[in-house]
């Protein structure tokens, strides 16, 4: 015998603990932060009304079909260790996957694409339709399909996330709370090549959009650049 779970655990674990849309789409970029990606782009799509889209773009390591199979589609377990950096010595910013759970269910359908750097020429699509589960008694009744296709030549390695029909609205206020964490997130000088750069794309909120391209640092009259040695004396 075996613990099952019935698919409303789903809803249980993506909606009632983590309830905000806005740190839903935040842990999307987390990931894409984790992936090492530099650009990474968030396009709402007539967010202030239902049946709107989220799309989430970077430029990361992507994923290979275990990584997706072991780690992404695992919930409440994560493969990331917070204490070892990632490859460009950053330190993993994403949670264990519920966060990531709520941002899939904010509509009735997502979509991976991811591109793997470790497989140059391969793509792999993935497609998780939510009324499936709604059908559906248990969680592993329902099989996911994972595609495999050849990567156009000249297309780099990331991933693109994305959510349709949106279930509810994204409003003014969230997607406020959302700018603010990716400028926070994001590296405020734009000098190192490798820091992570995040694009809002919100043609209904252009102020914001602004707000995330110029970022706070923007406005700051100097930067100080400081260093500190192994032995944590600055200098």
């Amino acid at each position: 015998m075996k613990i099952k779970f019935a698919t409303e655990i789903l809803r249980r674990l993506g909606e009632e603990l983590n309830p905000s849309l806005d740190k839903g789409i935040l842990e999307l970029v987390k990931n894409a932060y984790d992936a090492d990606a530099v650009n990474c782009v968030i396009e709402l799509e007539s967010p202030d009304q239902t049946g709107g889209s989220v799309r989430v773009v970077d430029d990361g390591d992507g994923m290979t079909p275990d990584e997706i199979e072991n780690g992404w589609l695992v919930l409440g377990r994560s493969t990331k260790d917070q204490r070892k950096r990632t490859r460009l010595n950053r330190i993993p910013a994403g949670s264990k996957g519920l966060g990531r759970l709520a941002a899939l269910r904010m509509g009735t359908r997502a979509l991976l694409t991811t591109r793997p750097k470790a497989e140059k020429h391969s793509e792999y699509n993935l497609l998780i339709d939510w009324d499936q589960y709604a059908n559906a008694e248990l969680v592993e009744d329902v099989d996911i399909e994972l595609e495999e296709s050849k990567r156009e030549p000249g297309t780099e390695h990331g991933t693109t996330i994305q959510i349709e029909n949106l279930r509810e609205r994204i409003g003014r206020r969230q997607v406020k709370r959302l700018a603010r964490e990716l400028v926070l997130l994001a590296n405020p000088f734009d000098a190192d090549p490798t820091g992570f750069k995040p694009v809002l794309k919100a043609p209904e909120y252009k102020d914001l959009e602004t707000l995330v391209k110029r970022r706070y640092f923007r406005d700051a009259d100097y930067h100080l650049v400081a260093r500190v040695d192994d032995k944590g004396i600055s200098g």
